[in-house]
């Protein structure tokens, strides 16, 4: 009965022990896949944001270039009226006209 219980108890540690190995490897090979996961998630994420960046970049850009010209469109209306406004007075005439002349330079 010694001999069995010597025997059957050299199997369990056996037994035991190849479980622990599995174990340990299923282990490793969970984590393995979680950290493959979090990087290609970090991936995507640093994409998204990259390209959200750039969507919200152009929209400012473009928003800035049509204030720009916006501005421009208003000056140059600006200018329109006061020449209309003061076209029959010679001495204003030429000051509109340089005026005209250095504000179209300033804008462009």
């Amino acid at each position: 009965m010694l001999a069995y219980y010597k025997k059957s108890s050299e199997k369990y540690k056996e037994l035991d022990a190849e479980v622990n190995k599995m174990m340990n490897e299923a282990l490793d090979k969970a984590n393995s896949i979680i950290k493959r996961n979090r990087q290609q998630l970090d991936q995507t994420l640093d994409d998204n944001a990259h390209s959200n960046l750039k969507k919200v970049t152009d929209q400012v850009e473009k928003a800035l270039g049509d204030l720009q010209a916006n501005t421009a469109n208003i000056a140059a209306d600006a200018v329109k009226k006061m020449m209309h406004e003061r076209k029959d007075d010679k001495r204003s005439s030429e000051v509109i006209s340089s005026f005209s002349r250095d504000l179209n330079k300033k804008l462009h």
